[in-house]
């Protein structure tokens, strides 16, 4: 289905210079497993445990390595275009429209698209994805993939979702006398 390639800038731990994973699999949804046996390779063969550790933090990444992605199915999907587009380091490091991700999403079909619901369904495969309800810097309607990589299956991601409410109006007298009342 997929292949991942890592060539890291200089040997790293007992002279690991490359990794190479290839996943078969009837379904995209399982990228993170991947990622997990590329994280156990690398733990296995240097003191690094994650690929955030030989990555950065995404504000200030300093990637100690090249990667690349490639799709061997005829069949793609979603997921697929997805882990391909944003395994490029350019494509992380800015917050992007949610059109971009609309564009994948659709690929030709007339669903609906709800970006909330699509950066949900990809935070729960372990792609750091934030949009307003994780982030309320990021504007509505836009969104960023912070890392080229799924999160390790044993770190916990520390951004939680907080949805957000329409705008509603309010009436201000009713909102100030709310305010304005004594909690006993």
């Amino acid at each position: 289905m997929l292949r991942y390639l890592i060539n890291f800038h200089h040997p790293i731990g007992n002279g690991l210079e490359r990794i190479e994973c290839t996943l078969f699999s009837e379904t995209a949804e399982d990228i993170p497993v991947a990622w997990d046996a590329i994280e156990d390779c690398l733990s296995t063969h240097s003191a690094y445990q994650t690929m955030m550790d030989v990555y950065g933090h995404f504000t200030e990444p300093h990637p100690m390595f090249d990667h690349a992605m490639e799709i061997l199915t005829q069949q793609s999907s979603f997921l697929l275009h997805f882990a391909k587009k944003f395994s490029s380091f350019t494509a992380t490091s800015k917050i992007m429209p949610g059109q971009v991700l609309q564009e994948l999403y659709r690929d030709g079909k007339d669903e609906d698209f709800n970006l909330a619901e699509v950066a949900r369904a990809l935070r729960e495969l372990r792609f750091d994805v934030r949009v307003n309800e994780t982030n309320p810097t990021i504007p509505s309607g836009y969104f960023r993939c912070c890392y080229p990589f799924t999160i390790n299956i044993n770190k916990q991601v520390s951004v939680t979702w907080i949805e957000r409410l329409e705008e509603m109006p309010i009436d201000k007298g009713e909102y100030t006398a709310c305010c304005s009342r004594r909690r006993d």
